[in-house]
């Protein structure tokens, strides 16, 4: 979610990669969807696992997490953003939707504040 939005908010300004302590096996079909309401497009995105990257280093990792990862890949700068992770909703649809819609904002609202 965060990569997608940042590549649709700041075109060609960042190489970001998204990765997740667990990540899921596949996308999820509700995250997608309310990108998708954006016009953002994140339905062939793969997720990829933070120690799969622990090998390369980073100029900035952004962890949008109120988890603290075991591992992290050297970076110059670490910035914490404690952000639930969407992958733990529960609930009925609408309201996973609304929480997932209020996670894409406030993920939007950070990156306008801090990175353009």
């Amino acid at each position: 979610m965060a990569a997608g939005l940042l590549h649709h908010l700041a075109p060609g300004r960042y190489i970001a990669l998204s990765a997740g302590i667990t990540p899921a096996s596949r996308g999820n079909p509700l995250v997608i969807r309310v990108m998708d309401e954006m016009g953002i497009d994140i339905s062939d995105h793969e997720p990829g696992s933070l120690s799969a990257l622990l090998d390369q280093r980073f100029d900035r990792i952004i962890l949008l997490t109120d988890e603290v990862p075991p591992l992290l890949p050297p970076a110059g700068e670490v910035i914490y953003v404690p952000l639930s992770d969407p992958a733990v909703l529960l609930g009925e649809e609408e309201e996973q939707l609304a929480a997932l819609r209020s996670l894409r904002d406030a993920i939007a609202v950070w990156i306008r504040g801090n990175l353009l």
